[in-house]
């Protein structure tokens, strides 16, 4: 009778058994070669795996064969321990194995066309992610349908979901079983369309919008949205426009219109810090101020859209 050996290469337990998430089993690998040492290559073999809860005797708790399983060049195999046809023992689904009362042995049968030979057993170890889902059964929490889980001074515990609650009037949000307060950020804006008309020798200078102030009601952070609108810029003139904080003396943002007799806009964002009564401006100014005296004009934007807008974000 032609007897063969067959060399284990890995067994790895990457897949946990008995989590429903994952798929049930795990990956085997071996090299099949002769009793004389040849390689079997580009073969077909059967596999048998038994999975015993003892030796001597064997107590079968799931039994499951691989057929039809082909070797490569090198007489490598590849199958998935948990995926076979189901054969017999104490339990019918993988899953039910005894993991955790017992070692499990797994022994390994391979057939190539004159009977099943036994290759031996070994005992399954963990894998490295297994450890961790060891840790997991001992978590014990007795809840209710509907709660969830909680860490909890340093314990996992089942508590009520928090139920929300959103207040219009002063846009706050309450999340209730402790769950907390939250209030919506309050906006601040300008919604203006200013066309401002400067005439004579005033290029050169920062030229304030008064229809487009605005005074800060609440400290925070703030997001800015600003655009401009230059018209009747002489050749070689361009305009800049800037949200100007008059309280703090410092330029929140500013743009380039680039002109030459057209209409043009800019725009700009930023982000940025205001504390309780600052005042926020807008200012422009014509450059490069080469002595021209012609009329020229500024608005927020052209098509009536806001000159800037303020969020308050946090």
């Amino acid at each position: 009778m032609k007897r063969f050996i067959i060399t284990l290469l890995l067994i790895l337990a990457s897949k946990m058994f008995y989590a429903q998430v994952y798929p049930n089993g795990a990956t085997f690998s071996g090299i099949a070669r002769t009793n004389f040492g040849s390689i079997l290559a580009n073969e077909y073999i059967s596999v048998r795996l038994s999975y015993l809860s003892n030796l001597s005797p064997d107590i079968v708790q799931y039994r499951e064969v691989h057929q039809n399983v082909t070797t490569n060049i090198f007489g490598e195999f590849y199958i998935i321990a948990g995926e076979g046809t189901y054969l017999d023992g104490l339990v019918t689904d993988i899953e039910d194995i005894p993991w955790t009362s017992s070692p499990v042995y797994l022994k390994v049968e391979i057939d190539y066309n004159n009977g099943f030979v036994d290759m031996g057993a070994i005992k399954l170890w963990s894998s490295y992610y297994a450890f961790a889902a060891n840790k997991a059964s001992d978590l014990s929490i007795n809840g209710q349908n509907g709660q969830i889980l909680m860490y909890n001074n340093g314990a996992w515990t089942a508590a009520n979901a928090p139920q929300i609650s959103y207040d219009g009037s002063t846009g706050s949000v309450a999340l209730s079983n402790n769950g907390g307060n939250y209030t919506t950020p309050t906006a601040q804006y300008v919604n203006a369309y200013s066309e401002t008309t400067q005439t004579g020798t005033t290029r050169n200078t920062w030229i304030e919008d008064a229809s487009m102030q605005l005074t800060i009601t609440t400290a925070g952070t703030y997001m800015v949205n600003a655009s401009g609108r230059a018209w009747g810029l002489q050749p070689g003139e361009y305009a800049t426009f800037r949200l100007y904080n008059a309280t703090t003396s410092t330029v929140i943002g500013q743009a380039v219109i680039n002109g030459g007799g057209n209409d043009a806009t800019g725009s700009f964002s930023t982000i940025v810090t205001l504390a309780a009564n600052d005042v926020v401006k807008i200012e422009f100014r014509v450059l490069p101020g080469s002595g021209n005296t012609q009329p020229f004009s500024f608005s927020g934007n052209a098509e009536g859209a806001s000159s800037y807008t303020i969020v308050r974000v946090k």
